[in-house]
């Protein structure tokens, strides 16, 4: 038997086992079975409903079957929450006949806004099997929620404008919000504006009609702020939420400031560091130094008369005695300074060969001059000239404290930094240097470091700008300035003036870059991080001054220049140390003619409650221009007086323009 034939047998042979042949035709395969049961539609979408309302829809079985069918039970098998059974000619159980057909009616009532999740209408049945039919829909919420409530930034302590929650029905059935109640982190922060309420407990009727409640932001702390407002009533309303939030900043200062006056008469002008004060029986004494261009009415000219420096005080600041020329008449003085201590009253001043065709490159000498009663007419000590007659001075600045006196200036020939010092009230001088700077002015001027100085007691700071760029560098002495500590680096750029201050051995520097306003302090053998006093905003900054107060208050006053606004004289304060401010404040605004431009403030600070403040004030021609005082009362409260260092008030390295060294220099 052939091979081929044999396996065609062995085949034949396993196929009859399988099937159970036995012979004869071999069987068709069997057929699939057929569902007795037709079921339409299958998914069956009842569309888009609004909350509150429903849909329905029937689902109908039909029996295609020969034999009768008997559908046991029915029910929702998924998301029954939303889709439900509510009727139609089946009832369970249910026998259907060949050919007959029932229905099962399915409900939609959405709780869900888009799209539903799918539900699933089983049908059970013993003879047929399970049967499961697709359930869909989406849901509309006819509630429409108004953005969250961002209050923005708010001082500390003080109270925002409202901001109103909306909500709006636009169903066609009314709503009934029943409370708005606020919760959260910083609740307590967070107001519903009395009478100004529409939802609570008001029927919201349908067709997109709206409720609001008023909210507003009360911060009693610094940084953000977070709460949440809640609307809740019925459904189709629930709870609705509002994310409110705010940052709370400094506080506002609290400090008065008085009436604005006069000081001495129209045509002065001072640069800063010319506000003295001593204290003579019991009666305060204030102090003031200027310069004027305009001479027994007369304007000074090449042939005289010439620039003058004058003298003038007061008790109060309201009035002002008759102003003493100091200067030679014959002599025109620039760049002046003041300083008082004790009785003493002490004034320097450099001198210049021309005034209406000035030189640069002419000799500036500087003169000291020292009143041993208060500022007294008669008690005005004969003038000393402290350089060479050859020498080019560039801007001397004077500090006082008990016999001692100070004095520093730029030689504007070799770009050193210089002290005089007397330690027997100016009686005689030593004179050293402290440093170099390599800043040469571009009109010719000379080497300008512009350094200042501030005395308290035995303890010294000196600051200059020590290259092109205003790096700005800073020395300290603890012993009347017989030794000084090595030069530190206060800040790599600044921009223009500057100034120092100090009160024992704590010191404080103030300069403006690209951050804005800055301070920084030195309360032990190191100068704390720099801190951010103003933060810059497109507005130029000039011309500030710094003060300390206690043992942790300090302030700063600065000129803040804007297209709009003119120039503004500002004032900030820390309770400490400049770690955290209280919102600045305008000295002066510009809203006269007079003094459409307010800088170059001098600042004493006698007293926790008292700050006295002198600047220039002129109008925007120069036709108009003369020293203004206002005196601040008041001991602001809010911010701690020792606080948590705060990165918000930490300066970071900005470039920027600089603004140039001549707004330091008056061009009346």
């Amino acid at each position: 038997m052939h091979t081929r034939r044999r396996a065609g047998f062995a085949l034949v042979a396993a196929l009859a086992l399988a099937t159970s042949w036995t012979g004869g035709s071999v069987p068709a395969a069997r057929a699939a079975p057929v569902d007795p049961l037709s079921i339409t539609p299958d998914p069956i979408d009842l569309g888009t409903v609004m909350w509150g309302h429903t849909a329905s829809g029937d689902v109908t079985i039909t029996n295609v079957s020969a034999s009768s069918v008997t559908i046991d039970s029915d029910d929702i098998s998924t998301n029954p929450t939303e889709f439900s059974i509510t009727g139609g000619t089946c009832v369970m159980p249910q026998a259907l006949a060949a050919s007959a057909s029932c229905t099962v009616n399915v409900t939609f009532s959405p709780v869900t806004n888009g799209v539903t999740p799918a539900g699933s209408l089983h049908l059970a049945s013993s003879s047929a099997g399970d049967h499961y039919v697709g359930l869909q829909g989406s849901g509309m919420d006819p509630i429409q929620v108004g953005p969250a409530l961002d209050f923005g930034s708010q001082p500390q302590g003080s109270t925002s404008s409202s901001i109103n929650a909306i909500i709006t029905n636009h169903g066609d059935i009314a709503v009934n919000p029943a409370t708005a109640t606020i919760t959260g982190p910083n609740a307590s922060e967070f107001a519903k504006v009395a009478g100004q309420d529409s939802c609570s407990g008001q029927s919201l009727a349908g067709g997109s009609t709206s409720c609001a409640v008023a909210v507003t932001f009360h911060p009693t702390a610094m940084g953000a702020r977070t709460a949440t407002l809640t609307i809740s009533g019925p459904f189709p309303l629930g709870d609705r939420t509002f994310t409110l939030t705010g940052n709370g900043t400094a506080p506002y200062s609290t400090v008065v400031w008085g009436t604005t006056r006069a000081a001495g008469p129209n045509y002065t002008w001072n640069d800063g560091y010319s506000l003295g004060r001593t204290v003579k029986s019991g009666v305060q004494q204030l102090h003031l130094i200027y310069e004027t261009d305009v001479v027994g009415g007369k304007y000074v000219t090449n042939k005289g008369p010439y620039v003058g420096i004058y003298y003038l005080h007061s008790t109060s600041g309201s009035s002002w005695s008759t102003p003493k020329r100091l200067n030679p008449t014959s002599q025109n003085g620039a760049r002046r300074s003041l300083a008082a201590a004790g009785s003493y009253v002490y004034a320097v001043w450099v001198s210049e060969t021309s005034w209406v065709s000035y030189s640069p490159t002419k000799p500036r000498v500087l003169y000291v001059r020292a009143n041993s009663n208060h500022g007294a007419s008669s008690a005005w000590k004969t003038t000393k000239a402290l350089t060479s007659s050859t020498g080019r001075v560039d801007w001397p600045i004077i500090a006082a404290s008990g016999a001692y006196v100070h004095i520093v200036w730029t030689d504007a020939k070799t770009g050193a930094i210089r002290i005089a010092t007397s330690s027997n009230y100016g009686s005689t001088w030593r004179i050293s240097s402290l440093g170099t700077t390599t800043y040469s002015a571009s009109n010719g001027d000379g080497y300008e470091g512009v350094p200042v100085v501030s005395v308290s007691g035995a303890y010294l700071v000196v600051a200059w700008a020590a290259n092109q760029s205003d790096k700005l560098v800073a020395r300290v002495s603890s012993n009347h300035g017989s030794t000084w500590s090595s030069t530190a680096t206060i800040a790599n750029t600044s921009y223009g003036a500057f100034a120092a201050t100090n009160l024992g051995s704590r010191a404080a520097i103030t300069w403006i870059d690209g951050n804005g306003v800055n301070a920084r302090v030195k309360t032990s053998s190191t100068w704390a991080a720099a801190r951010v006093v103003a933060p810059a905003n497109g507005d130029v900054r000039y011309s500030p001054a710094i003060a300390l107060q206690s043992s942790n208050r300090l302030a700063v006053t600065w000129a803040t220049f804007s297209v709009t606004d003119m120039t503004s004289l500002m004032w900030a304060e820390s309770p400490n140390n400049g770690v955290s401010f209280y919102q600045p404040q305008a000295v002066f605004g510009t809203g006269t003619a007079s003094h459409t431009a307010n800088d170059y403030p001098s600042v004493k600070w006698p007293s926790l409650s008292t700050r006295i403040v002198v600047w220039n004030g002129y109008n925007s021609d120069y036709s108009t221009y003369r020293l203004f005082v206002r005196i601040g009362t008041g001991t602001p409260t809010g911010l701690a007086a020792v606080a948590p260092l705060a990165s918000t008030f930490v300066r970071s390295a900005v470039a920027g323009s600089s603004l140039h060294r001549a707004d330091r220099i008056a061009t009346r």
